[in-house]
């Protein structure tokens, strides 16, 4: 784990042999003069060369060699799973108590993962054998795939654990079109009693946000997980139809003024869609 940036890598060499400038992509050669890894970071509190290095070892390297020589490019496998970190306010939400996995935030139309029957909400907790305790866990297992590959995935629904197995695809060239509709990029829910008594609020009106996707408009805008939202444009929620009935006003006039609640304290977001 990266204490700074909050970042979790997985089945990478650890080495402290010096990383400079430059050789990101050059070889770890060990005392035989055998290449084992390919260099790939380092992290160094001085910003120097010194530090903890991190490479790919060989063996996962020598996985995309054929592709680089047959067809100049890696030919990844497609699952069409995007996950996100189980937080305790997801679990909260979504009456889920395990601690650990990969919730599924999206099933791609016409996916492995659909035609698998697996589904948005299911949260992964295994894949071929291996442990998925986070996003960073099921992006490692599935960074590697191949088409055709065969992947064995445990995942819990409604507290039932469920094994499904699929075969990996070649990714479409064309995006396939998404089915959820999506606002700023966040995800809310009922504020249930486990919710308000986790968060410390003494209304249930209005929604919270339980997720917020990186990179979307939610994150540009400052919002947060445990953000409650009270009113927008004006009108106050009460609870999730009043909220799908605004924003669905919002996208007419393309025009929000949000007001949320965080930690007792209220602000107000505005922007221009």
């Amino acid at each position: 784990m990266d204490p700074q940036e909050g970042r979790s890598y997985r089945k990478m060499i650890q080495t402290d042999a010096a990383i400079n400038p430059g050789n990101s992509g050059g070889p770890l050669v060990d005392a035989n003069g055998q290449v084992i890894g390919i260099n790939t970071f380092i992290f160094s509190t001085s910003r120097g060369s010194e530090g903890i290095g991190f490479a790919i070892p060989i063996d996962r390297a020598k996985n995309i060699i054929s592709d680089l020589i047959s067809k100049g490019k890696v030919v990844k496998g497609w699952v069409g799973i995007k996950v996100q970190d189980l937080t305790q306010l997801l679990a909260s939400s979504l009456g889920i108590e395990e601690k650990e996995g990969a919730i599924i935030t999206e099933v791609d139309k016409g996916s492995p993962a659909e035609k698998a029957q697996i589904k948005r909400g299911d949260l992964i907790t295994e894949i071929n054998g291996e442990k998925v305790r986070n996003k960073a866990d099921f992006q490692g297992i599935t960074s590697y795939v191949k088409p055709q590959d065969k992947l064995e995935i445990s995942y819990i629904r409604d507290k039932k654990v469920i094994q499904a197995e699929l075969s990996a695809q070649k990714e479409p060239t064309v995006k396939v079109a998404e089915e959820k509709e999506d606002f700023l990029g966040i995800t809310v829910s009922e504020i249930t009693p486990r919710i308000a008594e986790e968060l410390n609020l003494t209304s249930k009106a209005g929604v919270v946000i339980i997720a917020v996707d990186e990179g979307g408009k939610g994150e540009g805008l400052g919002l947060r997980e445990g953000d409650v939202i009270r009113e927008i444009n004006n009108q106050k929620i009460k609870n999730m139809d009043d909220y799908k009935k605004l924003i669905a006003n919002v996208r007419n006039q393309r025009r929000l003024v949000m007001v949320i609640e965080r930690e007792g304290g209220m602000y107000v977001v505005s922007v221009t869609l």
